[in-house]
């Protein structure tokens, strides 16, 4: 028996991607551009968050390489470094705006 593929748009819900602005942009069939490629144009995802999503839907198809999966490993773990950091500046700023 055969197993269903991975789609990307499963992907990008799963990483918590609007479903409803996902399911929206996979309607449209008669797009130029690839899916992914659209998302980014229209500032819906990033480019890291493309190829985080293309690395993780060949993982789970089992087409994906161990250089994929250490690529993969890298990206989210910078990915949540910088999403840290940001969290931390928020802190930063909200402390010194009640303390004045």
């Amino acid at each position: 028996m055969k197993r269903a593929r991975a789609r990307l748009s499963d992907v990008l819900i799963q990483m918590g991607i609007s479903e409803d602005v996902i399911r929206a942009e996979a309607t449209d069939f008669y797009a130029e551009r690839r899916f992914g490629a659209r998302l980014v144009d229209r500032g819906i995802i990033t480019d890291t968050q493309l190829e985080i999503a293309l690395l993780r839907q060949r993982m789970l198809n089992h087409e994906g390489t161990a250089r994929d999966m250490v690529r993969l490993r890298e990206m989210q773990a910078a990915a949540a470094t910088r999403r840290d950091r940001v969290l931390d500046e928020i802190g930063v700023a909200l402390t010194r705006a009640v303390t004045r």
